[in-house]
């Protein structure tokens, strides 16, 4: 049921959830990667370190992977975590953003900027990257639109091209007032 902060929104348009059990499932691969390319790691950093040095680049490679691997992975568990039972409910004024023990309202006044760093290739749409929008609020914070939301892609460009009509029509100086759950 909306609330009255998002029927002042305007008319509902869309409802789009996250598949959190694909975004739980990309993270825990990636996690289990960086797992074990830290271990194929170890020995080859000892034998640097006790050799002719000769394989330093590959322990690098080894070590680099492993850590993108489980940095990636685990802020993939944080925030299938944090965010279960996402959905981003779109309205003719603005967006909400939902999941279990929250709600955000933001009407695309309140909206500084959106920053589009989606990768759209192979890899980017199995884990998730090839929709990845950067939505930063005027007062602070942010919202994440990553691929694993049904629709994204469209979602995305909906949502900027909505900003860019809101603020070719704000005066200078004048922003939207941040209305949240939180």
């Amino acid at each position: 049921m909306a609330t009255e902060p998002e029927r002042a929104l305007g008319s509902f348009i869309r409802n789009h959830p996250t598949d959190n059990d694909r975004r739980w499932r990309a993270a825990v691969g990636a996690v289990l990667v960086g797992l074990v390319l830290s271990g194929v790691s170890v020995p080859v950093t000892v034998d640097v370190f006790s050799g002719d040095g000769g394989s330093a680049q590959v322990a690098g490679l080894l070590w680099g992977g492993a850590l993108i691997g489980l940095f990636g992975g685990g802020t993939g568990v944080m925030r299938t975590l944090k965010r279960h039972g996402e959905v981003f409910v779109l309205r003719e004024g603005g967006l909400v953003h939902r999941w279990l023990g929250g709600t955000r309202v933001v009407p695309w006044t309140a909206i500084h900027r959106v920053v589009e760093r989606g990768q759209d290739h192979a890899l980017g749409r199995l884990m998730g990257w090839d929709v990845h929008l950067v939505i930063r609020l005027q007062h602070g914070g942010r919202l994440l639109l990553t691929g694993y939301t049904e629709d994204a892609a469209r979602l995305s460009a909906e949502i900027r091209a909505a900003v860019a009509i809101a603020q070719s029509r704000t005066p200078p100086g004048i922003s939207g007032v941040r209305q949240d759950g939180n």
